[in-house]
Protein backbone atom coordinates (compact mmCIF):
# COMPACT_ATOMS: atom_id res chain seq x y z
CA UNK A 1 0.00 0.00 0.00
CA UNK A 2 1.30 3.46 -1.00
CA UNK A 3 2.27 5.80 2.23
CA UNK A 4 0.89 9.12 -0.37
CA UNK A 5 -2.50 8.27 -0.84
CA UNK A 6 -4.27 11.05 -3.70
CA UNK A 7 -7.36 12.44 -2.29
CA UNK A 8 -8.95 13.43 -5.27
CA UNK A 9 -7.91 12.47 -9.13
CA UNK A 10 -5.62 14.72 -10.55
CA UNK A 11 -7.24 17.03 -13.38
CA UNK A 12 -5.35 16.59 -16.76
CA UNK A 13 -3.98 19.23 -18.26
CA UNK A 14 -3.70 20.70 -22.43
CA UNK A 15 -1.53 18.21 -23.89
CA UNK A 16 1.33 19.92 -25.71
CA UNK A 17 1.04 20.73 -29.39
CA UNK A 18 1.89 18.44 -32.52
CA UNK A 19 4.25 20.64 -33.36
CA UNK A 20 6.13 20.34 -29.76
CA UNK A 21 5.40 16.85 -29.83
CA UNK A 22 7.53 16.19 -32.78
CA UNK A 23 10.29 18.35 -32.05
CA UNK A 24 10.39 16.03 -28.90
CA UNK A 25 10.37 12.77 -31.28
CA UNK A 26 13.23 14.56 -33.27
CA UNK A 27 15.57 15.45 -29.92
CA UNK A 28 15.23 11.81 -28.77
CA UNK A 29 16.50 11.03 -32.21
CA UNK A 30 19.18 13.41 -32.17
CA UNK A 31 20.55 13.50 -28.47
CA UNK A 32 22.63 10.31 -29.10
CA UNK A 33 24.30 11.44 -31.64
CA UNK A 34 28.25 13.40 -31.35
CA UNK A 35 28.37 17.08 -31.91
CA UNK A 36 32.04 17.77 -31.56
CA UNK A 37 32.62 20.51 -33.87
CA UNK A 38 30.52 23.87 -34.61
CA UNK A 39 29.64 22.71 -38.28
CA UNK A 40 27.74 19.26 -36.46
CA UNK A 41 25.93 21.74 -34.10
CA UNK A 42 25.16 24.11 -37.01
CA UNK A 43 23.71 21.23 -38.65
CA UNK A 44 21.11 20.08 -35.37
CA UNK A 45 20.16 23.90 -35.09
CA UNK A 46 19.41 24.11 -39.12
CA UNK A 47 16.73 20.82 -38.35
CA UNK A 48 13.79 21.70 -39.10
CA UNK A 49 11.38 19.18 -36.93
CA UNK A 50 13.41 19.86 -33.49
CA UNK A 51 12.99 23.72 -33.78
CA UNK A 52 16.13 24.50 -32.02
CA UNK A 53 17.62 27.93 -31.71
CA UNK A 54 20.55 27.58 -29.43
CA UNK A 55 22.23 24.58 -27.91
CA UNK A 56 23.46 24.95 -24.25
CA UNK A 57 24.66 21.97 -23.40
CA UNK A 58 25.67 18.24 -25.28
CA UNK A 59 26.84 15.77 -23.33
CA UNK A 60 27.45 12.15 -22.16
CA UNK A 61 27.68 9.84 -19.48
CA UNK A 62 30.07 7.17 -21.04
CA UNK A 63 29.82 5.12 -18.06
CA UNK A 64 26.19 4.80 -17.57
CA UNK A 65 25.38 5.42 -21.59
CA UNK A 66 23.21 8.72 -20.52
CA UNK A 67 23.34 11.15 -23.44
CA UNK A 68 21.88 14.78 -22.61
CA UNK A 69 20.83 18.25 -24.76
CA UNK A 70 19.60 21.13 -23.39
CA UNK A 71 18.07 23.69 -26.25
CA UNK A 72 16.18 26.80 -26.82
CA UNK A 73 13.45 27.38 -29.52
CA UNK A 74 12.35 30.42 -29.64
CA UNK A 75 9.74 29.56 -32.61
CA UNK A 76 8.01 26.77 -29.82
CA UNK A 77 8.92 28.88 -26.93
CA UNK A 78 10.64 26.05 -25.27
CA UNK A 79 13.97 25.31 -22.79
CA UNK A 80 14.03 21.49 -23.64
CA UNK A 81 16.17 18.73 -22.06
CA UNK A 82 15.99 15.72 -23.66
CA UNK A 83 17.76 12.31 -22.45
CA UNK A 84 18.83 9.33 -24.15
CA UNK A 85 20.52 5.87 -23.62
CA UNK A 86 22.50 3.30 -26.20
CA UNK A 87 22.82 1.18 -23.48
CA UNK A 88 19.98 -1.64 -24.38
CA UNK A 89 17.26 -2.19 -21.76
CA UNK A 90 16.66 -5.32 -23.21
CA UNK A 91 20.33 -6.66 -22.46
CA UNK A 92 20.19 -5.21 -19.17
CA UNK A 93 17.61 -6.76 -18.16
CA UNK A 94 19.21 -10.33 -19.41
CA UNK A 95 21.80 -9.97 -17.85
CA UNK A 96 20.87 -8.41 -14.39
CA UNK A 97 17.68 -10.77 -13.36
CA UNK A 98 17.05 -9.60 -10.57
CA UNK A 99 15.91 -5.82 -10.42
CA UNK A 100 17.07 -3.67 -7.10
CA UNK A 101 14.74 -1.17 -5.95
CA UNK A 102 16.69 2.25 -4.12
CA UNK A 103 15.92 5.60 -2.05
CA UNK A 104 15.30 8.35 -5.00
CA UNK A 105 18.65 10.66 -5.21
CA UNK A 106 22.44 10.26 -4.58
CA UNK A 107 23.23 8.18 -2.02
CA UNK A 108 22.87 8.78 1.90
CA UNK A 109 20.42 12.11 0.50
CA UNK A 110 17.06 10.42 1.40
CA UNK A 111 15.67 13.42 -0.61
CA UNK A 112 13.05 14.26 -0.16
CA UNK A 113 12.34 10.69 1.32
CA UNK A 114 13.71 7.00 1.71
CA UNK A 115 9.97 5.76 0.69
CA UNK A 116 10.44 6.73 -2.72
CA UNK A 117 12.08 3.63 -4.14
CA UNK A 118 13.12 3.81 -7.99
CA UNK A 119 14.98 0.82 -10.06
CA UNK A 120 18.62 0.96 -9.13
CA UNK A 121 19.89 1.38 -12.85
CA UNK A 122 17.90 4.29 -13.58
CA UNK A 123 18.98 6.30 -10.28
CA UNK A 124 22.43 5.57 -11.19
CA UNK A 125 22.19 6.25 -14.68
CA UNK A 126 20.97 9.98 -13.57
CA UNK A 127 22.93 10.38 -10.36
CA UNK A 128 26.09 8.80 -10.50
CA UNK A 129 29.35 10.97 -12.31
CA UNK A 130 27.63 14.29 -10.76
CA UNK A 131 26.36 14.64 -14.73
CA UNK A 132 23.13 15.75 -12.88
CA UNK A 133 24.52 19.02 -11.12
CA UNK A 134 25.30 20.54 -15.11
CA UNK A 135 22.01 19.56 -15.76
CA UNK A 136 20.16 21.39 -13.27
CA UNK A 137 22.60 24.33 -13.38
CA UNK A 138 21.94 24.46 -16.74
CA UNK A 139 18.05 24.83 -15.88
CA UNK A 140 18.41 27.15 -13.15
CA UNK A 141 20.35 29.25 -15.54
CA UNK A 142 17.90 28.96 -18.70
CA UNK A 143 14.84 29.51 -16.99
CA UNK A 144 16.23 32.74 -14.92
CA UNK A 145 16.84 34.21 -18.16
CA UNK A 146 13.68 32.78 -20.13
CA UNK A 147 10.76 32.75 -17.57
CA UNK A 148 7.89 32.87 -20.18
CA UNK A 149 9.52 29.90 -21.95
CA UNK A 150 7.77 26.22 -21.32
CA UNK A 151 9.87 24.01 -19.80
CA UNK A 152 10.07 20.82 -21.13
CA UNK A 153 11.82 17.07 -20.40
CA UNK A 154 11.82 14.63 -22.47
CA UNK A 155 13.43 10.61 -23.73
CA UNK A 156 12.72 7.95 -25.37
CA UNK A 157 13.13 4.68 -23.47
CA UNK A 158 15.19 4.24 -20.35
CA UNK A 159 16.28 8.27 -21.82
CA UNK A 160 12.79 8.67 -20.72
CA UNK A 161 13.36 7.41 -17.16
CA UNK A 162 15.82 9.78 -17.05
CA UNK A 163 13.73 12.63 -18.08
CA UNK A 164 11.47 11.62 -15.57
CA UNK A 165 13.86 11.45 -12.44
CA UNK A 166 15.67 14.64 -13.44
CA UNK A 167 12.07 16.57 -13.85
CA UNK A 168 11.35 15.46 -10.40
CA UNK A 169 14.94 16.37 -8.30
CA UNK A 170 14.71 19.41 -10.81
CA UNK A 171 11.06 20.51 -9.15
CA UNK A 172 12.21 19.69 -5.80
CA UNK A 173 14.35 21.91 -5.77
CA UNK A 174 12.54 24.79 -7.44
CA UNK A 175 9.25 24.15 -6.79
CA UNK A 176 8.35 27.60 -8.16
CA UNK A 177 8.86 26.37 -11.41
CA UNK A 178 6.31 24.88 -13.57
CA UNK A 179 7.02 22.09 -16.29
CA UNK A 180 6.11 18.72 -18.56
CA UNK A 181 6.93 15.84 -19.12
CA UNK A 182 6.98 13.90 -22.96
CA UNK A 183 8.31 10.54 -22.79
CA UNK A 184 8.23 7.48 -25.34
CA UNK A 185 8.48 4.08 -24.46
CA UNK A 186 9.50 4.70 -21.06
CA UNK A 187 9.74 1.76 -18.88
CA UNK A 188 8.41 1.56 -15.74
CA UNK A 189 10.44 3.33 -12.32
CA UNK A 190 9.78 3.51 -9.16
CA UNK A 191 7.56 1.76 -6.23
CA UNK A 192 3.93 3.24 -5.71
CA UNK A 193 5.24 5.54 -3.28
CA UNK A 194 7.37 6.96 -6.46
CA UNK A 195 4.16 7.14 -8.44
CA UNK A 196 1.44 8.77 -6.07
CA UNK A 197 4.30 11.30 -4.71
CA UNK A 198 5.01 12.31 -8.65
CA UNK A 199 1.79 11.96 -9.99
CA UNK A 200 0.51 14.48 -7.16
CA UNK A 201 2.96 17.46 -8.49
CA UNK A 202 0.63 20.12 -9.06
CA UNK A 203 2.92 22.00 -11.58
CA UNK A 204 4.78 18.63 -12.81
CA UNK A 205 2.43 16.94 -15.52
CA UNK A 206 3.93 14.29 -17.70
CA UNK A 207 2.35 12.66 -20.44
CA UNK A 208 3.94 9.04 -21.71
CA UNK A 209 3.41 7.60 -24.82
CA UNK A 210 3.60 4.10 -25.79
CA UNK A 211 3.39 1.94 -28.52
CA UNK A 212 0.93 -0.81 -27.16
CA UNK A 213 3.35 -3.74 -28.48
CA UNK A 214 6.54 -1.83 -27.20
CA UNK A 215 8.25 -4.41 -24.68
CA UNK A 216 10.25 -1.77 -22.84
CA UNK A 217 7.09 -0.42 -21.34
CA UNK A 218 6.99 -3.40 -19.41
CA UNK A 219 9.55 -3.29 -17.68
CA UNK A 220 11.41 -3.84 -15.45
CA UNK A 221 8.73 -6.00 -13.92
CA UNK A 222 4.94 -5.23 -13.08
CA UNK A 223 6.23 -4.95 -9.19
CA UNK A 224 7.19 -1.39 -10.48
CA UNK A 225 4.88 1.40 -11.51
CA UNK A 226 4.33 3.69 -14.31
CA UNK A 227 3.93 7.51 -13.89
CA UNK A 228 1.62 10.01 -15.89
CA UNK A 229 -1.21 10.42 -18.08
CA UNK A 230 -0.54 7.24 -20.50
CA UNK A 231 -1.46 7.62 -24.74
CA UNK A 232 -1.02 4.38 -26.22
CA UNK A 233 -0.80 4.77 -29.86
CA UNK A 234 -2.20 1.45 -31.83
CA UNK A 235 -2.09 0.11 -35.53
CA UNK A 236 -5.93 -0.74 -34.90
CA UNK A 237 -7.51 1.80 -31.88
CA UNK A 238 -5.48 4.65 -32.55
CA UNK A 239 -4.72 6.79 -29.35
CA UNK A 240 -6.21 6.50 -26.71
CA UNK A 241 -5.59 8.09 -23.12
CA UNK A 242 -5.80 6.80 -19.69
CA UNK A 243 -5.19 9.03 -16.18
CA UNK A 244 -1.98 8.28 -13.87
CA UNK A 245 -2.33 5.44 -11.59
CA UNK A 246 -4.71 3.73 -14.21
CA UNK A 247 -1.77 1.12 -16.00
CA UNK A 248 -3.04 -0.06 -19.30
CA UNK A 249 0.23 -2.54 -19.30
CA UNK A 250 -1.34 -4.22 -16.34
CA UNK A 251 -4.92 -4.04 -17.21
CA UNK A 252 -3.80 -5.86 -20.22
CA UNK A 253 -2.21 -8.94 -18.84
CA UNK A 254 -5.25 -9.54 -16.44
Amino acid sequence: MSLYSREEEKEPCPCADVRTIIACVRACQLVNENYETEESVDELVKDIYAHIDHVHLQARNEIWGTSVMISVSDTLNYIMVAFGNKNNTYDHEKTRPEFNLVSFGEKDSHFPSSLLKVYDFFNESYFEVGLHHSIEEYVEILTGIYPKKNLIFTGHHAGAASAVICSLSVMMSSPHLNASVITFGCPRIGNDNFQAFTDDISNLNIWRYIYENDYVTQIPSSAYCHVGYLITLSDFDGAKLYNPGNDYETKKKR
